[in-house]
Parts: C-alpha cells; structure tokens; sequence
C-alpha cells in the first residue's frame, strides 16, 4: 500500500477513513435503500482523504529535513560506543514551523542501536545533534547502511520516507576506550598527579636504608649497615624496572568459548594489551 500510494498515511489518516466508513454505515443501516449510496459515499470518502493525504506529502517534499551522520570512528568491543546524528530543517521566511521526525540508522545487524528509532521535533532553520550507542560483542569490521527518515507531513495526514546515502565500513577494535583510561590513570600516576601506595619489599631492586620497625621481616637487616650505625637497619627493595615481558596468549580451541556474549580470546586479549601497556608505561620492554 505504501508503495502504491507514495507515502505512509498517518494515524490521522486512518481514523479519518475508519470514522467516514462507520458513518456511512450507519446511515445505511438508518434510512432503507440506501445501501448502494452508502457504498459510494464510502468510496467517495476514502478517496478524497487518500488524495488529500497524497497532496500534502507532496507539498512536504519541500520541508524535508537534512540528516547526515558524522564519521565513525574505530569502535571498543565490550563498550558503549556513541554514535552522532545531525538533523537540520529547512528554513522558511517569515514562518515559524515544527517538524516531526523518525530516523532509524542503517546499523549492521550484529551491533543494534540503542536506541533503534529516534524520534523528535525540530524547529524551522535549527540545527541539532542527536545521538545512539552500539555495543560490539564481535571484533572485526562492519558495514553501516544507510539512513532511514520518516517525517510528518504539514496538515499530519501522511509521512514521507527517503533513505540518505551514508554507507561506511567500520572496524571493532579491542577495548581501546578502557585503554585510554588505562593510559590517562598511568600517566596521572607518573607525574604525581595521583597519589598511589608504594610497595616495597616486593622486588629486588635495592630502593633505600632504614630504620628497623616492630613487624618488619629480619631477614632483610642490612647487618654490614647495622654495625656501621649501631642501630638495626633494613635493606627497602621495590620492583625492579626496564626488564623484558614476554606475553603468551593462548588462541587454542578452549579460548572460543563465550562467556557473556564475549569470547574467552578477546578477555584474554583485552588483559593482554592492558599489561603490556602498564610495562610500558612503568619503564620495561
């Protein structure tokens, strides 16, 4: 039907149609022998609101918002990744008019929108950005459609449809916004912008001498220091730096398993990347 007619009748439509029909019927249940003008004037009814729903969808061709999605960028998998939306209306001279809208994006159907179907209203000459999020369970790349718009027509009888050219390829990468806030914490830490708890003790790296406390472990007295001094003292050791970190990442057949919609491999890889980024940043190879 839709195809037929060249526009979506609105619900304005369908009531108008449902209420002339019963109408009609009602008088040719009321007056005897009227049955076949009743079925005229149905007809009659149906065909003047479908042509007048017809004339202001074509007279909206006019007024058709302009939707535009900006560029994807590389995706976080096991993240909420926004995706930005541009509607722009028309402007028309010495009127002041509103705009209703659907749009639905061409997302791939392995990484649904959230929300699917934007709806809004939009003023005469403004422009605004909306905005969805997909939650990629998959790595790899992915092929976003088109975008598809309904908009109400001026008199509310019929919605236009039109689909806005906008395919892009869009690759999924590991969790590259978890990095990022990784990198930022890391560097926080570095600069002492972040204060952080030094562990001592836990490497082999000589750090300092002190002053032996009750709860400290005897076997790290410096005795060569203690007779020096006359007085206990410890050896502080701290981790040690600008070592070598092999990472092995099992990719056998156990690590396909899903575990919450996600693949053993792309935790393990996320972990992977995670750490070798904090070696990095902490002065190893």
């Amino acid at each position: 039907m839709t195809q037929l007619l060249g526009f979506i009748p609105s619900a304005r439509t369908l009531w108008l149609l449902a209420g002339g029909g019963g109408l009609t019927m009602v008088l040719a249940v009321l007056i005897p022998g009227a049955q076949g003008i009743a079925i005229a004037l149905t007809f009659a009814w149906y065909i003047g609101i479908l042509v007048l729903a017809g004339v202001d969808a074509w007279l909206s061709r006019a007024d058709r918002v302009q939707v535009s999605r900006s560029p994807i960028g590389k995706l976080s998998i096991g993240r909420d990744n926004p995706v930005s939306l541009t509607v722009q209306a028309v402007s028309v001279p010495g009127k002041v008019r509103q705009f209703n809208y659907q749009i639905r994006d061409g997302v791939p159907q392995d990484l649904p929108g959230t929300p699917e179907l934007i709806a809004g209203v939009q003023n005469t000459g403004t422009s605004d950005t909306i905005a969805y999020t997909v939650h990629p369970y998959r790595r790899g790349e992915y092929d976003w459609q088109g975008i598809y718009v309904r908009q109400l027509s001026r008199w509310g009888l019929a919605w236009q449809q039109w689909r806005v050219d906008a395919a892009q390829a869009v690759a999924v990468y590991p969790d590259l916004i978890g990095l990022k806030a990784l990198s930022i914490r890391l560097a926080l830490q570095s600069s002492g912008a972040m204060r952080q708890a030094r562990k001592r003790g836990m490497g082999t790296e000589f750090s300092e001498l002190r002053e032996y406390n009750s709860g400290d472990d005897p076997r790290s007295i410096d005795w060569k220091a203690t007779a020096r001094r006359n007085r206990p003292l410890i050896r502080v050791l701290e981790p040690e730096q600008e070592q070598t970190v092999i990472i092995l990442l099992d990719r056998g057949r156990l690590m396909t398993a899903n575990i919450q919609g996600y693949k053993r491999f792309d935790f393990g890889l996320n972990a992977t990347l995670s750490l070798a980024l904090t070696a990095i940043q902490r002065g190893d190879r």
